[in-house]
């Protein structure tokens, strides 16, 4: 996931996070957004990063302090959100 999260969110992903239309575009039809286009390298040290962000972002949705928009999802609405 820090991969995907990585590449379809661009250079600024673990600040500015992944539009969930491009990552379940992606998931669903195994495709890229039309207008979608590189613009960083995705190295292995970028992905241990954005993994300590998906991790410390867990944890606070667990602990409360972030809110889990899969809890809205649950209830039926549509959600569009970054993650």
């Amino acid at each position: 996931m820090a991969i995907a999260i990585g590449v379809l969110g661009g250079k600024d992903a673990a600040k500015n996070g992944l539009d969930l239309e491009v990552l379940r575009l992606w998931i669903a039809h195994e495709r890229l957004p039309d207008d979608w286009k590189p613009d960083h390298t995705q190295g292995l040290y970028h992905t241990g990063l954005m993994s300590k962000v998906i991790r410390d972002r867990m944890g606070a949705m667990k602990k409360g302090s972030m809110p889990n928009i899969l809890d809205d999802m649950k209830s039926g609405e549509e959600v569009s959100a970054k993650i």
